[in-house]
């Protein structure tokens, strides 16, 4: 009777294989909401905090999918040089069945002990609103065991109707906007009524050659870190938790000490990663080529820091590193960075900052511009989507896509130490580091591409950067359908070129320097991502963008030739 008993109640169907890691994928969706267990995800200390993205309807427009397969042919995979659309490995729309570009790789760690992942990022940021199946085929790896016993007869079904047969393992999920802690936050940045000034400073002994004065201090502004150092959230909004000190800086290049008042044109500045203002505009020797740029525009410099990523905050990417379940603390501070600037260009043209007798009565209000170098370049960019007071910025080595630039970057090499150690499987930070970008994506100007696409902006890439890698300002520039300035270097699959683009536009910078490796591993330091900032070429293009009476122009500066190191414009 129990051996019948058994029988009834089975169809006989061996049990399917173990699912492989395809990492995202729509199971982790519940009715609409993103449904993550940190129990069932890496971790190093602290479990990642996934109920911080229970709001979320789906996954990043730059998702990065990993998927732990057996003999992946890495020949086979679609480069980031190309724009492969049906290749080994695919993404693909499954509403309107259109394919995406994107680029696939086995993680290089060297020495791995583990089967490779298997990455595959999107060379274009996904539509939000979408769900998108992400294949690989068997023309890169033989059929994995779930699928070829009948593993996820939807995604199957749905694919076959594609016409998509020759699939070796698939997943798929949807994908949604995730920049609600950032634009809730700055629902509720309002003009700065206070600041106070610290220290003034026109002591020419103590001052870089080409600047005459200095003034540092705060400004009162919009709070949203609690003492935890995290953004308090309701349903993905970020809450008002009083105000805050931001950091002031104003620099006067000689150029403006004998300017008319009420004439000077304002350059809002954003710093590097790691770095401060100061590092630029009050360094002996101007190594970073920027108050010969001032001066030669002849702007009032204003800045502020970027919470998370300043100098003083170096502690909260440490902890991070450490502790990769805490990298939403990092996150979270930029989002408050983003927030002061916004809150700073707000004091610059509707507050009483300019009537102050220490900024001499030399600023015109209406003339607010953006100069962002690398971080500045990358933050600058969100900063400039999220507002409507500057309308014309320069983004010089800027990018987009975090969780794909962290390995790619020489500044990553410190911290993988950090995460080896505290992660020691290759295949779990993988999945970490995809799981990250969700956490990014309120601050990655990916998510940004539509409002950036209407702006007056000039990317300047550095062919071979080794800090901020060209695959993710190309990735950037597609989506915000920006055109290459002529004469081109290189020009990236996917973006047209001319001698007068329209905008956005981008240009390039070719300093000469040894490419960096092709694959997930941090860049040997060259010096191609700093170099072009100093050239003659570069400071021309510059100023002439941010020209106040005719604003908006794309022009090159260094003859026929592209711009160079052996070609600078000099």
């Amino acid at each position: 009777m129990l051996i019948l008993l058994a029988l009834a109640c089975t169809d006989g169907a061996d049990p399917l294989p173990e699912r492989p890691l395809a990492f995202p994928s729509a199971d982790l969706v519940q009715d609409g909401k993103l449904s993550l267990k940190a129990e069932d995800l890496p971790s190093a200390e602290t479990p990642v905090r996934v109920e911080r993205l229970a709001w979320r309807e789906g996954f990043s427009v730059v998702q990065t999918t990993v998927f732990d397969l057996a003999d992946v042919d890495a020949s086979s995979l679609p480069g980031h040089g190309e724009l492969s659309f049906a290749g080994a490995v695919r993404i693909v729309e499954l509403g309107s069945g259109q394919a995406l570009p994107c680029f696939a790789e086995l993680d290089a760690w060297p020495e791995n002990p583990e089967q490779p992942s298997l990455m595959v990022r999107p060379l274009l940021p996904m539509r939000a609103g979408t769900e998108v199946a992400v294949v690989v085929t068997t023309q890169a790896a033989p059929v994995d065991p779930f699928w070829e016993a009948g593993g996820d007869e939807e995604l199957r079904a749905r694919l076959l109707e594609l016409g998509i047969e020759d699939v070796a393992m698939a997943t798929s999920f949807p994908v949604a906007d995730g920049s609600r802690p950032l634009t809730s936050a700055l629902d509720q940045v309002d003009t700065p009524e206070g600041y106070t000034w610290e220290y003034v400073n026109e002591d020419a002994a103590n001052m870089p050659e080409g600047i005459w004065r200095r003034l540092e201090g705060t400004y009162t502004t919009a709070n949203f870190l609690g003492e935890d150092g995290q953004l308090s959230l309701d349903e993905g909004s970020a809450q008002r938790l009083g105000e805050v000190e931001a950091d002031l800086y104003v620099y006067f290049p000689e150029a403006v000490r004998d300017a008319e008042p009420g004439t000077v044109p304002i350059w809002m500045f954003g710093h590097g990663i790691f770095s401060h203002p100061d590092n630029y505009f009050y360094e002996e020797g101007d190594p970073n080529g920027v108050i010969e740029l001032a001066n030669q525009a002849g702007v009032l410099v204003i800045a502020t820091v970027w919470r998370g990523m300043t100098t003083r905050d170096l502690v909260v990417p440490i902890t991070a590193g450490n502790d990769f379940g805490r990298v939403n603390e990092l996150t979270d501070h930029l989002v408050q960075g983003v927030a002061n600037n916004v809150a700073l260009a707000k004091l610059i043209q509707d507050g009483d900052l300019l009537d102050d007798q220490e900024l001499l009565g030399l600023a015109d209000r209406r003339q607010i511009f953006w100069y962002g170098i690398s971080l500045g370049g990358i933050e600058g960019a969100v900063t400039l989507a999220n507002q409507d007071i500057i309308e014309h910025g320069v983004l010089h080595v800027g990018g987009a896509a975090w969780s794909t630039m962290l390995e790619r970057s020489s500044n990553w090499t410190q911290f993988e130490m950090l995460m080896e150690d505290a992660v020691p499987s290759p295949r779990d930070r993988q999945q970490l580091y995809s799981l990250s970008q969700l956490f990014w994506d309120p601050v990655d100007p990916a998510s940004y591409a539509s409002q950036l696409a209407q702006r007056s902006l000039l990317w300047q890439e550095s062919i071979g950067d080794e800090q901020v890698p060209n695959l993710t300002t190309r990735l950037l520039a597609r989506g915000a359908g920006v055109e290459l300035l002529e004469p081109v270097v290189d020009l990236p699959p996917g973006l047209a070129s001319s001698a007068s683009p329209g905008l956005p536009a981008m240009s390039q910078f070719d300093p000469e320097r040894p490419l960096p490796t092709s694959e997930n591993r941090p860049a040997e330091s060259t010096g191609a991502h700093s170099d072009p900032r100093t050239w003659p070429g570069q400071h021309a293009q510059t100023a002439r963008f941010l020209d106040p009476d005719d604003p908006g122009v794309v022009q090159h500066f260094c003859g026929e030739a592209p711009c160079s190191a052996s070609n600078d414009g000099g």
